[in-house]
């Protein structure tokens, strides 16, 4: 006959695995699916970005380390700081960041 102890430990054991492989995961995913995405189109927008070159209403810019090609309706200048407002393919669209009037230079 199975000692009980070693039938109590193998209950405990299993209950564990169950809590840590499925119980766990579930718990993460349901507290993580309201969450921002932080990588992909809908990561950038919102993020401030600095201007490299400009001309006219398209130039390049710097996000992450990254250069983009992007386009603004305000007049921009390389240095300029600007936030991304929407992303089209891979061409990102512009505003100056609130509060910041044509001087929105990076220090």
């Amino acid at each position: 006959m199975v000692a009980t102890w070693l039938l109590v430990l193998l209950g405990g054991f299993l209950l564990f695995e169950l809590a840590e492989h499925v119980v766990l995961p579930l718990v993460l995913a349901w507290k993580m699916r309201k969450r921002r995405s932080v990588s992909g189109a809908e990561g950038m927008v919102g993020k401030v970005v600095q201007v490299k070159a400009w001309r006219g209403g398209e130039g390049q810019v710097m996000v992450d380390g990254e250069l983009w090609t992007a386009v603004c309706t305000a007049e921009l200048e390389p240095g300029d700081r600007a936030v991304v407002e929407r992303v089209a393919g891979l061409v990102l669209e512009l505003n100056r960041p609130p509060g910041e009037g044509r001087a929105g230079r990076a220090s």
